[in-house]
């Protein structure tokens, strides 16, 4: 029957029935050199029937074959292996597979690439003869029974080149909302999951989660066997994944406990010990990085207030009142929160309320030009009046001094000589005065860290700023704040 299709690719023999095989075998011998594709399913052949029927020497060139819903998992014993050096692509649905010691015979002499085991009742992938597939990339265990996500620890063993698994309508994927962030972080070297690639980010948010959770299970272990239980045998990922992201903080917080109660039988004797002690309590100190103290920024908070005081009717007085407040307060709130609380404790509006952050650095700005009578005739008193007041002045002041000293503040030269000076010095730079920058809190639903930029202590003026008609019409009214 076989040389008729001696030059066909793709040959679909499904549904058919062989009158006893191993008796007609001998009829089957021409080779189909040719063929690439074939499918047996639906044939009701067992193991040996199927391995006799598909051998090298009858399709040197088989690329893929299909022998689902075959009784492949009847327990009987199987003596032929398949052969097939070309073969890539091997489909097993519902063949009754129930371990994959049943298809031992498959795993040697052929270069598998995709295994398809769908629809079989499979609760797990271990096996206790040591199966591997070394050339194996995708794997498909959809509808099986796979339980939970134990089921998939022999993966890396069994197969070591795993790129792409499909484990959906499973319980392990319907009990589980979490599966996939489990499965991608218990399985580093897939690249596709369920049909769908995994991106870069996800695989980070996915071992970071499984990485939280490992250390949860590690923080409730009553014993340190069963830690090392959890650590090594129930997560063996967990250690790549400390050393790809670093430990848990909560890991490293319950360590530096348990340091610190070992040693606190013993008493400090020596230096050494001492300055151990000292380090310790400094790395205490040290807030975990996605920890909310870690956001914490120490605020200065003053407003200035003016009194008006009429004396007899004729004389105003206004004296200048300064309130300072200085609260911890996290950074990543935004500046609507921030103003809602700075103006619940000065009984601001917060719509009132005006934030200038006062920063360390300084911007020149073009001083104003003196008259000409006023060159070099400034009293000492202005001077150390003004030179107390900023830096700022007094770097100023120093500059003037020195064109003094060039001709202009000196009385011993003639009128004629100081305007040719003058002449000569309008080429020059204007004079600089550095003032502090200052930069405005605007309103914004961004974060209060995009202005104050990693400091741990800011200084921030408030100012009650006017409103327009339409809000003045806004009625607010405010508690008094918690002290």
């Amino acid at each position: 029957m076989f040389h008729t299709l001696s030059s066909s690719y793709l040959l679909f023999f499904s549904g058919n029935r062989l009158r006893d095989v191993f008796a007609n075998v001998a009829e089957l011998e021409a080779p189909l050199v040719k063929l690439q594709s074939l499918s047996l399913a639906n044939m009701a052949l067992h193991w040996d029937e199927a391995l006799i029927l598909c051998t090298r020497e009858r399709f040197p060139m088989l690329q893929t074959l299909s022998l689902a819903f075959n009784p492949l998992g009847t327990p009987t014993k199987v003596l032929f292996t398949l052969s097939i050096p070309s073969l890539t692509r091997l489909d097993l649905t519902s063949c009754g597979i129930t371990s994959l010691d049943q298809i031992m015979s498959i795993s040697q002499g052929t270069n598998l690439t995709t295994l398809i085991l769908r629809s079989n009742p499979l609760q797990t992938l271990s096996t206790t003869a040591g199966l591997k597939f070394t050339n194996l990339h995708t794997l498909d265990v959809t509808s099986t029974l796979l339980p939970s996500l134990f089921s998939l620890s022999p993966i890396p063993t069994l197969v070591p080149l795993l790129q792409s698994l499909q484990t959906s309508q499973t319980p392990l994927s319907t009990s589980h909302p979490e599966s996939r962030l489990l499965t991608i972080a218990r399985l580093p070297q897939i690249t596709t999951l369920n049909h769908t690639a995994i991106p870069a980010h996800e695989r980070l948010n996915s071992e970071l989660y499984y990485l939280n959770l490992i250390a949860n299970l590690l923080l409730s272990a009553p014993t340190p066997a069963q830690e090392h239980q959890i650590s090594h045998i129930d997560h063996p990922q967990y250690q790549y994944l400390c050393s790809k992201h670093g430990e848990p903080a909560n890991i490293q917080e319950r360590n530096r406990n348990r340091a610190r109660q070992s040693t606190a039988h013993i008493s400090s004797t020596g230096p050494q010990q001492s300055q151990q002690q000292r380090e310790d309590n400094k790395e205490d100190r040290t807030p975990p990085r996605m920890s909310l103290a870690a956001h914490l920024c120490t605020f200065t908070l003053h407003l200035n207030h003016h009194h008006h005081n009429n004396n007899n009717n004729t004389t105003t007085t206004t004296h200048a009142q300064t309130q300072t407040l200085t609260l911890p307060l996290p950074t990543i709130i935004s500046v609507y929160a921030l103003k809602g609380v700075v103006g619940r404790l000065f009984r601001i509006a917060p719509m009132r309320v005006r934030l200038v952050l006062e920063t360390e650095e300084w911007d020149p700005v073009p001083a104003a030009k003196p008259a000409d009578g006023d060159w070099g005739c400034g009293s000492e008193d202005e001077g150390s009046s003004s030179s107390s007041s900023s830096s700022s002045s007094s770097f100023l002041e120093s500059q003037e001094d020195d064109d003094d000293d060039d001709g202009h503040g000196t009385n011993g030269n003639k009128p004629q000589e100081r305007g040719k000076k003058k002449k000569k010095k309008k080429g020059k730079k204007k004079l600089l005065l550095w003032v502090r920058r200052e930069v405005e809190i605007s309103d914004s639903v961004r974060r209060v860290e995009d202005w104050v930029e990693g400091r741990r202590e800011a200084r921030v003026r408030v100012e009650e700023r006017a409103l327009g008609e339409e809000e003045e019409s806004i009625v607010w009214a405010w508690e008094e704040p918690v002290r």
